[in-house]
């Protein structure tokens, strides 16, 4: 009975009418207009230091630490470049302003970093810096490389409090829960005639609620 009401209580909130979270790559593992290349190693410390909470990022309006705009939420590795998901903070102008912005279309996004000491070498006209300390994600008009941008644009608010409250779930996991359950909403399962859009989209989100508990029990 606990897991049926779980299930519509995720499906009401997710049917809700509600905003703020967008996915985009924030770096790509290709030249950008200044000749700096940023292969995908170099974010793996940070990535690392991210999933076990000693590294906190906020969303930038243009790289100014006065205008915090959100929160990162998940950074994943893939072949496309460094993968972001965030929270806006629809609460703030600036805030509210990007995600107006988003709603249009893809939207720039840039990287604040330091090198590594060390890290740096030149190839030619290229200089490959192989491993960072990322210190921020921005939202920008003029990105350095066209390729690092949103992806896409959904609303899951409100869940992380959810899996506080009805899953269980600590701080750190809710987080990681809740974006995965993003990346769950923007699937597109067979459609089952039997079920409803709603239904569908429910039993998905738990299936990757479950997936992301399992990994934590492991640990």
């Amino acid at each position: 009975m606990r897991e049926r009401n779980f299930i519509a209580l995720i499906t009401k909130r997710l049917a809700e009418a509600s905003e703020g979270i967008f996915t985009g790559l924030a770096s790509v593992p290709v030249p950008d207009r200044q000749g700096d290349v940023l292969p995908l190693s170099a974010f793996k410390r940070s990535l690392a230091e991210f999933r076990a909470d000693r590294l906190v990022l906020p969303v930038l309006l243009d790289h100014d630490p006065a205008r915090q705009i959100g929160s990162v939420l998940a950074l994943d590795l893939t072949d496309a470049g460094l993968e972001v998901t965030a929270q806006l903070a629809l609460g703030l102008d600036d805030g509210r302003a990007a995600f107006e912005r988003m709603k249009a279309g893809p939207v720039g996004l840039s990287i604040g970093f330091a090198p590594a000491p060390g890290s740096i070498t030149q190839q030619g006209d290229l200089r490959i810096i192989d491993d960072v300390d990322l210190r921020e994600i921005s939202v920008v008009s003029l990105p350095a490389n066209a390729a690092a941008r949103t992806l896409s644009l959904k609303s899951v608010p409100y869940l992380q409090d959810i899996l506080r409250e009805h899953g269980g779930m600590s701080m750190r996991q809710s987080k990681r829960a809740a974006a995965a359950a993003h990346r769950a909403a923007l699937a597109e399962p067979d459609h089952d005639p039997d079920e409803s859009d709603a239904e569908q989209g429910a039993a998905l989100v738990l299936a990757e609620l479950r997936r992301v508990q399992s990994i934590f029990r492991g640990n």
